[in-house]
């Protein structure tokens, strides 16, 4: 896995993440794991902290 941040300026940031797998299986096997859901809810939780910091 690889997270990588861009300042874009006017107090805008891109964060891109890159997670390789060997196998399709092991990606599919990831993607139905729940992991969709508990990303959404760290980046939500990164967003109120950040929030909070301005």
């Amino acid at each position: 896995m690889t997270i990588t941040l861009e300042d874009l300026g006017d107090e805008r940031t891109r964060l891109v993440e890159t997670m390789l797998f060997l196998t399709n299986d092991d990606r599919d096997g990831m993607l139905h794991s729940g992991m969709e859901e508990g990303m959404e809810e760290s980046l939500a939780a990164l967003d109120r902290v950040l929030a909070g910091m301005k």
